[in-house]
């Protein structure tokens, strides 16, 4: 996602927004509380809109303002995890993605999916994922009766994952995450870098309707 929100018409739905507005809220919340102190974020003031990895990180590793990685919850930096492979101690990704039946918004993620890789291969990528693109049977035996996220959750994991490149977790539902889901989900995956025990996440529903045709 481009800082600042939504740029295109095709993205400009309420339902894009509100996922963009919530990830950006909590987040910026989470990032107030005193438990959460030793992770360094960066925002912008006074519209606290999230700047990702800063413009002067990625002139440092690209040699020059020729990428960008403004995720929608934020990258979230921990002392404690620099070393000479992770400088910067990059530690989570939080990315919000709405998806429809067609649509490529889950090729967008990857750009950002790349750049975490190269600053830290540790990182933990989580994506909250929604649209009809969460329509899933996952019994089908088509990648379109899968369901777009339910076949982009199952493709990262051996483009990334199984190649040591990101830690990544995908959370797809057909309707908006609400502001508490992605508190529960942002809360487990930022305890989890501190090493702190966190009651585990409440599940995560992917629609499946009575009858797929209905939507494809």
């Amino acid at each position: 996602m481009r800082k600042g929100g939504v740029t295109s018409s095709t993205r400009a739905t309420e339902e894009s927004i509100t996922l963009d507005v919530n990830a950006k809220k909590v987040s910026y919340q989470l990032s107030l509380k005193s438990e959460y102190q030793d992770y360094n974020t960066y925002w912008t003031d006074p519209k606290k809109i999230p700047i990702g990895i800063p413009k002067k990180f990625m002139i440092e590793k690209y040699g020059g303002p020729y990428q960008a990685c403004c995720p929608d919850g934020n990258a979230w930096f921990l002392p404690s995890l620099v070393s000479p492979t992770n400088t910067y101690g990059l530690g989570v990704i939080f990315e919000a993605k709405k998806e429809d039946i067609k649509g490529q918004q889950w090729e967008r993620a990857y750009k950002n999916m790349k750049v975490g890789s190269k600053f830290n291969r540790d990182t933990d990528y989580v994506l909250f994922c929604t649209g009809k693109g969460a329509i899933s049977d996952e019994n089908s035996k088509t990648r379109k009766g899968l369901g777009k996220w339910y076949c982009f959750e199952k493709a990262v994991k051996v483009d990334w994952d199984e190649e040591g490149l990101l830690n990544t977790f995908v959370y797809f539902q057909l309707k908006s995450f609400t502001q508490q889901q992605y508190f529960e989900i942002m809360q487990f995956h930022l305890d989890k870098k501190l090493g702190i025990e966190t009651p585990k996440i409440n599940k995560i529903d992917s629609y499946t309707p009575p009858t797929l045709n209905e939507f494809i």
